[in-house]
């Protein structure tokens, strides 16, 4: 079997009581995970603001505003294949992460004739078996997904 070369991961959260709680946490949760160059930076930097809010609360709050009525929000993890992102400069991997995360929404969107939602995301280093390999992964969080 071929070793993929993206690993997404892509649920959602229904507008319910538990719904809000549910992103809620996984915001916080985002934010606070390490930096991708284990740097200590600040809640507010850590966001790429592509619509929907540069924080956690930004998010959480726009997501409020823009939820339908069977779906709060979308949750989105796009993260390249460790051994693929060995061969990329170092330089490069933030980059490269953020422009796939980008244009994947954007791409999967355009192909169904869609428009791009809100979106904002959070760059870190996933968790792996081997600490001698980057393991960058974008967690994104899309609303309006539907109109």
């Amino acid at each position: 079997m071929a070793t993929p070369t993206i690993i997404p991961n892509w649920k959602y959260q229904k507008p319910s009581k538990s719904g809000y709680r549910g992103l809620k946490k996984l915001l916080k949760y985002v934010s606070n995970r390490e930096s991708p160059d284990h740097r200590p930076v600040e809640i507010d930097e850590r966001w790429t603001d592509c619509g929907l809010g540069k924080g956690w609360r930004a998010v959480y709050e726009n997501a409020g505003k823009l939820a339908g009525p069977y779906v709060l929000a979308h949750h989105l993890v796009i993260a390249p294949a460790p051994d693929l992102m060995a061969l990329v400069p170092d330089e490069l991997k933030h980059d490269l992460v953020r422009e796939v995360t980008e244009r994947t929404i954007e791409a999967w969107r355009e192909a169904r004739g869609l428009n791009t939602p809100e979106f904002s995301y959070v760059l870190h280093d996933r968790d792996t078996d081997d600490d001698s390999r980057d393991a960058n992964a974008a967690h994104a969080c899309l609303c309006r997904w539907n109109d």
